[in-house]
């Protein structure tokens, strides 16, 4: 099957993330990426924070107190864990920045693109080769993961204070590099 087959029909494939559908903040980058001949896009994240119990290594094993995709308030993390009880296990208050994959149609055009992500600053991206096919792993480096509760809260108000206002700042971070990967992406694919 050739690139322009694959790429027809993964576009046309629904949406099978846990959401459902694609982040709105980051549709215009997607619709960008998708109408050059070279890249179609497989997976993306624009960024999130979520409170996840983990009480097991199996993805199955997991059960999310809280996401968005957007900026936090103290309020809401502590809201979501008030009177949340669990005797294994732990919850993990996490942010996790931007995430994209893009099948490249050859080595050439995955160089490319992974020049431009690296130089708009998003630094954790590389390229996977398997066989003749190219994917370039764009990703952030806004990265939070902290324990907040094992068997009881590990942390009081003031330190989720903290600790939005961090996720607040990375959120606004990733939020910036994106829009510098998709400006640097106008003016090299289609400028």
């Amino acid at each position: 099957m050739s690139f322009q087959q694959d790429k027809a029909n993964a576009l046309r494939k629904p949406d099978k993330s846990r959401k459902g559908s694609i982040d709105t903040s980051i549709k215009p980058l997607l619709k960008l990426i998708n109408s050059h001949r070279d890249y179609f896009t497989t997976s993306s994240c624009a960024g999130r924070t979520v409170l996840i119990h983990l009480f097991g290594p199996k993805k199955n094993q997991a059960k999310w107190l809280f996401k968005t995709h957007s900026k936090v308030t103290p309020e809401q993390l502590y809201n979501a864990m008030a009177g949340f009880k669990a005797k294994q296990g732990v919850v993990w208050l996490k942010f996790e920045p931007f995430i994209l994959h893009v099948r490249c149609n050859g080595l050439q055009p995955a160089i490319k693109l992974l020049k431009i992500a690296r130089d708009s600053g998003l630094k954790k991206s590389g390229i996977i080769a398997a066989g003749q096919s190219y994917v370039v792993e764009i990703e952030g480096i806004d990265r939070l993961e902290t324990p907040v509760f094992k068997r009881a809260l590990l942390v009081d108000k003031d330190y989720l204070k903290q600790l939005a206002q961090e996720i607040n700042k990375k959120y606004m971070n990733n939020k910036k590099r994106v829009g510098v990967f998709f400006e640097q992406l106008q003016h090299l694919l289609h400028g």
